[in-house]
């Protein structure tokens, strides 16, 4: 077994490996909280189950239960997703596309239309930790960034399974960064090292994405894998597939946007940059 495979690999059995990546989402200093940046989940792990670090993160108390925070899921182009809603998964929506997700709460993904992979489906999941604090009624602008990239899309298919901690970089002492690169640039760090505590000491960790390879099973634990299928809140308009013209529509299952502005459509003018370790 190749020591470079890296997060949890679920199939086949034989194998385990680790893959973290973290990511730094920098956006301007009024968007932190004003509370100390480091080590809030020195008790969490990047490797609990999905939703455990954010009710953990819930039983503190504070401006976050019931709070939808934006997030903004990008892919590579012509790629789309669903998302879950009643037990099911919604309308496909073209990438990049905007949602309000729970505090807490783990939304399952579909992807599909994945350039050179025809055919192929893989099941992401994402659970928002912590809010970001953004100019009010500039939510939905600065939605927090979350990209799913061909490479991870593509070990995910080969049977790896990754974990990518999306994190706000400490305003104290920022990275310097090209601000011309809008696609989030990532690292790998050692398989020795918790993704959540690695963050932890760069910044602020605000959601994690999963992605592997394990595919839904149409039957009593549809359910679990589903996540029970929380609130979410579509910001983007839904573009159907073969469908080049919009609908300003709110899919059935889906609700409608309240707590956050969505009439500034624009991409957010956070720009994206990463740190990691070298192996």
């Amino acid at each position: 077994m190749k020591r470079l495979l890296q997060n949890l690999k679920l199939s086949p059995p034989l194998y385990v490996a680790l893959i973290c990546i973290t990511t730094v989402f920098a956006i301007p200093t009024a968007a932190q909280e004003p509370s100390s940046l480091h080590d809030r989940h020195f008790r969490d792990s990047g490797l609990h189950p999905p939703g455990q670090v954010g009710q953990g993160f819930l039983s503190r108390g504070g401006p976050i239960p019931g709070y939808f925070q934006p997030i903004e899921v990008r892919a590579p182009q012509g790629t789309q997703l669903a998302f879950v809603a009643n037990g099911q998964f919604g309308p496909s929506l073209l990438a990049p596309t905007k949602a309000g997700m729970l505090i807490g709460a783990v939304y399952r993904m579909k992807i599909t239309h994945i350039p050179d992979l025809e055919g192929v489906e893989v099941f992401p999941s994402i659970e928002v930790i912590n809010r970001i604090y953004p100019p009010r009624g500039l939510e939905a602008k600065f939605a927090i960034p979350i990209h799913l990239s061909q490479r991870e899309i593509e070990m995910a298919v080969q049977g790896f399974f990754v974990t990518r901690v999306i994190y706000l970089e400490d305003p104290t002492n920022p990275i310097p960064a090209d601000e011309s690169i809008v696609r989030q640039r990532t690292l790998d760090i050692r398989y020795t090292e918790d993704p959540l505590h690695v963050a932890d000491k760069l910044g602020r960790p605000v959601a994690i994405l999963r992605i592997g390879s394990r595919s839904p099973q149409l039957n009593a634990q549809t359910n679990r894998f589903m996540f029970s299928s929380p609130p979410i809140q579509i910001i983007a308009t839904p573009v159907l597939p073969n469908n080049n013209t919009s609908a300003s529509i709110t899919p059935v299952g889906f609700t409608k946007a309240t707590s956050v502005n969505v009439a500034p459509m624009n991409r957010t003018d956070a720009r994206p940059v990463s740190f990691s370790f070298p192996r």
